[in-house]
């Protein structure tokens, strides 16, 4: 019911993942919880299980072992079904070759589908019901968590034995039928033209990426070509012995609509591992090949031993559910947050998914039962759903579920392209500003405050500088992390969680035009004056927000969450002036048609309820009256009918029976290859004496028929088709209707359609068989495929909830004030006034998110006011009452100063332990180690790309007199650049350096005086394969009083040393800096009297020549030290760190300028890397559907359309640069 309702013909298969595998643990300590509490995280979307395994990886080396509770949802139940296939493969200890080759390949051996056979048999045997899953060897680690769930999966494990067991002329056909999907897969998507380069895979090989792209580019060809990863020899020689090798059911079996093989155009196994460090030493193309196997195969080995030993240590659990990502969390809100959701949602999760009629029923008791008691999931990934749902689909969904750690985290992943301006994305995803939105949320992208990650966005950036960027929709990778503003706010008394943040509360008039403005962004298309416009700019640059994720439904879902924050005062005023504002806007001309929905859904969930829905009796409304006339009357005699009852609901279920024959132009179209994709449909009320229409998006249907409930006339169950589009039964489509409405005049004079929601492609496709209307099927009210309901088909709607509900807290309120742009241009918070005179009272900022009102004559008396953002102290304003005073700052964020400012690498410490809150914690020791034997030249331009495109002009015009005028957050990357080049032998006058100094200069000149006191010994530069970026391994000796001559004496021995001058508001930085880069890497246990627990100060100071560093770390950890005369006494002082370079943040600044682009690209073209096609990318040049039969221009065989319809509206443009056999690589 979230989103539009889409008849999709043509289903993608994703059954590996298309990105490389990430560290969902990264912000998590590596100490557990007194109570030894699981780690919850919840995985939507959750694909192949590539990141529970990468996750488990990197934490296998502390101690104790994480105890880690991962819940996934996928729609897909064949992803569902392989990974848990895979898990019990593991389990087992299967054959680690016939692991693999089930999992990835696409032709397997005979010796591998015995194993699929007997496995497949023993899940079968131990599935029947929950009892007997839950008795077995797998029962412990693997969860279902609805029994739709496990039918769903045993019926795909059913498939896989019976295709298993095929005699030999059914094999024979299905595996001829299966290499016909495969080739055609081939011949139809993927590129063959000599020296075409794709750049498909270089997220998997990190700085390499130049090397890397033609080399994966043919490793991609040849899994399509041979069925194996890269076409390698070995595997091809085992598929030789058994004629060719066989189909794999893992890779046959999925929810395509008609059983077609539809393993998306894209995938290859390759894709899911990190790859750069075989390409560390220059080889040939073909070594190249070998080495990304052995290397790929090696980790997945690896990662197999890791969840087997944490199988066997019982210290995993993996729970499972099949269905909609969205529904499913409005479900767990509604187990874990039915006190604090302060609205009802159950509408948004009546059905387990679209085109479904199963209710969504979990299991409790297999639910993960810490969830309630830690007030959330800790860690929240999203996969890529924002390019498939909407952002704001997702915010609302799994804002509530997510922790109040410090440490907690919400990860959303865009891979298309939602703006012109990467810098603009976040804001066209959220439809307002930014910050606006993360007050409303209570979560804010940690890139949006801090201004920095440690992510390399700029492979990214730099890969698309070679692609053409005209026409089709363009990727552009973000990984965007999501965190409440103030999760490193450690300064002051009370800091952190158990300092409760203020509630948000705002003016009703600005909240009202905010949301009115949020309003109009989701439903832009809906401006018949604008349109014009947004379909030319599709036609030149698609994005992904062009692909309407949004309905009425979506915003009822943003509202619900503003309510739950208790974010305004006056609730009830509050929605009915904006209910009136969407009342009376012009601008959205096809919308109104949709207001009486809107009304309908905010009626159902308790957020506002319009008088007419409200009123007792439905028939008696004089209001309706006085406009469309007398309301029907109740028919004479016994009639069965809901609307001829006495007692009738405001609000009823329609049911529109849909007949097969009338579906045939959906599925002639897509037996022609004419469809165009995935058309929107939705339903329309009309009252046809009346010329009144009333439109319904938000919609469920399903394939089967309906059969009165015993005792109940006016409900429902369902009996399913289990065929869908392959069966016999007719289309039911469902939605919520306000009463009033199928009263006006006779009950033959209201017509009820199923009609195609008009998007101009749309149009182009169904009009001339549709007509104007493009009413699928239409019929009236009176007829017998109108049925009215009181309740949805199969569903049992709860009674109104009267449990307890959570109360503002009117007491710790933060007013924000709003400016004329719905932007957020002050936050005010009142305290009593105590015995503080304001007479001299001045404003501290203590921390990112804190500030204190001081007076100089009383320190006792100073207050700390803390707000629920990063804070700009530079204007504050300080007013009191009698007995109140109140504080008036602006909000910070990266590129406003203050807020983080104050100290951009917090780190969380509590009863002896500690935590980087911006630096992921990675284990140096696993990462490969990247041999310097010659000059590392790539290390230049990744470098370079790690700053922005304001930060590379920034150098090019400061001259070298004039760098300690730049910002420190520059100066610090130069910094840092500088050494890791310098390590790298890129030095220009002393090649490799390993030594480095950092001395204060006010000026940065040669000639001033220097002090130095800190000393940095890098011991090897590695790949760090979470952040897709490099580390350098080092160990940081820092200088004081109280042992400098020790040190100074030992350092005598040392050979060549860099000194990297440094200003004193760098120093700041890196003093800032040091505890985080050391907590990043830790492996030992800080001691109960760590001065960070005595002092509660992290850093211990930021003063030049003192300590900003615990002591904990001194002299642990140090076999890597480097070893010369003297190194044992410096070795006594020395803390391990990780390096990392800082990258810019793409969705923050701009990493590749709109002047930099051209040449850039041309000289990365020069270099040898043709014109890239990014294989997600192709799209149709019109409308940029991915879905369906893409068909390219047979005149210059360059741009793809997905119909006739769309070739013909783009031919005008598109002529001009269409030339026979014009493609060129």
């Amino acid at each position: 019911m979230l989103g539009p309702t889409r008849v999709k013909l043509s289903h993608f298969f994703y059954p590996i993942g298309n990105t490389p595998a990430v560290n969902l643990l990264e912000t998590i300590p590596n100490w557990n919880t007194q109570d030894d509490a699981p780690t919850n995280v919840l995985m939507l979307g959750c694909g192949d299980p590539r990141n529970i395994f990468f996750s488990l990886w990197c934490n296998k080396d502390f101690t104790p072992k994480l105890n880690c509770d991962f819940t996934c949802c996928d729609i897909e139940p064949a992803v569902l079904a392989r990974n848990i296939f895979l898990f019990t493969l593991i389990i087992d200890n299967a054959s680690d070759a016939s692991t693999w080759n089930l999992f990835y390949h696409l032709y397997v051996t005979d010796t591998d589908l015995e194993l699929l056979k007997s496995q497949t048999e023993k899940l079968l045997e131990v599935s029947k019901s929950f009892d007997t899953w839950s008795s077995s060897s797998y029962g412990k680690t693997l969860h279902f968590l609805s029994v739709d769930t496990l039918e769903q999966i045993r019926n795909v494990w059913t498939q896989y034995y019976e295709k298993a067991t095929l005699g030999a002329e059914g094999k024979k056909q299905w595996e001829a039928k299966y290499t016909r999907g495969i080739q055609a897969i081939f011949d139809q998507y993927l590129i063959q033209d000599k020296g075409g380069v794709m750049m498909h895979g270089v997220r998997s090989t990190g700085p390499h990426w130049i090397s890397a792209v033609k080399v994966l580019s043919s490793c991609f060809q040849k899994y399509w070509k041979t069925g194996v990863v890269a076409g390698n020899s070995h595997d091809k020689e085992d598929l030789k012995r058994c004629t060719g090798g066989r189909a794999n059911p893992l890779m046959a079996i999925s929810s395509a609509t008609y059983g077609e093989f539809a393993v998306h155009y894209g995938s290859d196994p390759l894709l899911g591992f990190h790859l750069a460090g075989a390409f560390d030493n220059e080889s040939s193309d073909e070594t190249y090949e070998v080495k990304v196997v052995e290397l790929a195969k090696s980790q997945f080995r690896e990662w197999c031993r890791v969840f087997r030993d944490q199988h066997r240590a019982e210290t995993i659990k993996i729970r499972v559910f099949c269905g909609d990502a969205l529904r499913f969390c409005y479900e767990l809100q509604s187990l874990y947050r039915s006190s604090s959701i302060g609205w009802r949602n159950d509408i948004l999760r009546l059905y387990t998914s679209p085109w479904y009629s199963k209710p969504l029923d979990l299991q409790k008791t297999h639910c993960p039962n810490r969830v309630g008691e830690t007030q959330g999931f800790q860690i929240i990934d999203t996969s890529n759903l924002v390019d498939h749902l909407g952002l704001l689909n997702l915010l609302p969904a799994t804002t509530p579920l997510l922790s109040q750690h410090t440490t907690s985290v919400l990860f959303t992943n865009c891979l298309l392209r939602a703006s012109g301006k990467t810098s603009d994305t976040l804001s066209a995803l959220l439809c307002s500003d930014v910050t606006t939105m993360s007050f409303l949320c209570g979560l804010a992208p940690t890139g949006h405050l801090i201004g920095y990650a440690t992510e390399a966005y700029g492979i990214d950036a730099a890969t698309q500088m070679t692609l053409d960027q005209s026409g089709g929709q363009t990727q552009c990778y973000l990984k965007v992390s999501w965190r409440p503003p103030t999760f490193g706010d450690l300064g002051g008394e009370g800091h952190g969680p158990s300092m409760k943040n203020p509630r948000v509360v705002f003016q009703e008039n600005q909240l009202v035009g905010y949301f009115f403005g949020v309003y109009k962004a989701m439903f832009s298309y809906e401006d018949l004056s604008s349109l014009m416009g947004i379909v030319m700019r599709q036609l030149m640059s698609p994005s992904s927000i062009d692909f309407r994720h949004y309905n009425r439904m979506s915003f009822v879902g943003l509202l619900g969450l503003a309510k739950s924050r208790h974010v305004i005062a006056d609730w009830d005023a509050f929605m009915s002036s904006l209910v009136d504002m969407i009342e009376c806007d012009r601008e959205l001309i096809l919308g109104s048609n949709q207001l009486q929905e809107l009304h309908v859904l905010l009626h159902l969930t308790d957020l506002y309820s319009n008088p007419i829905l409200s009123a007792p009796h439905p028939r008696n409304l004089p209001s309706i009256e006085a406009i469309y006339g007398p309301l029907r009357s109740l028919s004479a005699g016994t009639s069965q009918d809901l609307l001829d009852q006495q007692n009738i609901p405001s609000v009823v279920w329609l049911c529109l029976k849909v007949p097969r024959r009338k579906l045939e132009v959906f599925t002639s179209q897509h037996d022609q290859g004419q469809g165009s994709g995935s058309p929107g449909v939705h339903i329309n009320v009309s009252q046809l004496l009346l010329g009144l229409e009333n439109s319904f998006f938000s919609t469920q249907c399903f394939f089967g028929k309906l059969i009165q409930r015993a005792g109940d006339n006016y409900t429902c169950d369902v009996v399913e088709d289990k065929d869908g589009w392959n069966g016999t039964s007719d289309l039911i489509f469902t939605c919520a209707v306000p009463t009033w409405t199928l009263l006006l005049g006779p009950a033959h004079s209201i017509q009820v359609d199923l009609a195609i929601s008009t998007s101009p492609i749309d149009v182009s496709v169904y009009t001339s068989r549709l007509g104007i209307t493009m009413s699928v099927y239409g019929c009236g009210l009176d007829e017998k495929n109108v049925v009215i309901l009181k309740e949805p088909p199969g569903v049992r709607l709860a009674g109104s909830y009267s449990g307890p509900r959570s109360s503002p807290d009117k007491k710790n309120t933060c007013f924000v004030q709003l400016n004329q742009n719905s932007r957020i241009e002050t936050m005010e918070i009142r305290k009593p006034l105590g015995k503080l005179p304001l007479a001299n009272a001045s404003v501290v900022q203590v921390s990112a998110c804190t500030l204190s009102l001081q007076n100089p004559n009383n320190e006792n008396s100073n207050l700390l006011f803390r707000y629920p953002y990063p804070i700009d102290v530079r204007q504050a304003k300080i007013s009191s009452t009698s007995n109140t005073v109140s504080v008036i700052v602006k909000p910070s964020t990266a590129r406003i100063p203050g807020g983080y400012d104050h100290n951009r690498f917090p780190v969380d410490a509590k009863n002896s332990h500690a935590t980087s809150l911006t630096f992921p914690r990675v284990n140096l020791n696993q990462q490969p180690l990247i041999p310097i034997t010659q000059k590392l030249a790539w290390t230049e331009p990744f470098m370079g790309f790690a700053l922005s495109s304001q930060e590379r002009m920034l150098l090019r015009m400061t001259p070298n007199t004039q760098t300690h005028k730049l910002p420190a957050s520059f100066q610090l990357k130069s910094s840092l650049n500088i050494m890791i080049q310098s390590f790298s032998g890129m030095h220009p006058s002393h090649g490799h350096v390993d030594v480095f100094q950092l001395a204060i200069t006010k000026t940065g000149n040669a000639e001033d005086d220097c002090n130095v006191d800190t000393i940095i010994f890098g011991t090897a530069l590695r790949h760090n394969s979470a952040q897709n970026s490099i580390v350098l391994d080092a160990y940081i000796v820092p200088l004081h009083d109280s042992r400098v001559h020790q040190i100074l004496r030992a350092f005598a021995n040392v050979g060549q040393v860099l000194t990297i001058k440094v200003t004193p508001a760098e120093e700041v930085l890196w003093k800032q800096m040091i505890p985080a880069m050391a907590e990043a890497c830790r492996t030992w246990q800080h001691t109960p009297s760590c001065q960070y627990t005595t002092s509660s100060t992290i850093p211990l100071s930021t003063a030049h020549g003192e300590i900003p560093i615990c002591s904990c770390g001194e002299g642990k950890d140090v076999d890597d030290f480097p070893s010369f005369p003297g190194a044992e006494v410096l070795k006594k002082f020395a803390t391990r760190i990780a390096i990392m370079p800082l990258c810019a943040v793409p969705f923050v600044e701009e990493i590749v300028g709109d002047k930099e682009m051209e040449g850039l690209a041309a000289t990365a073209r020069e270099s040898g890397v043709s014109r890239g096609v990014a294989m997600e990318q192709k799209q149709c040049n019109t409308c940029g559907k991915t879905e369906g039969s893409l068909k390219k221009c047979t005149r210059c065989g360059i741009v793809w359309y997905c119909n006739h319809g769309c070739q013909k509206a783009d031919w005008k443009a598109h002529k001009k640069g269409c030339k026979k056999g014009a493609r060129q690589m």
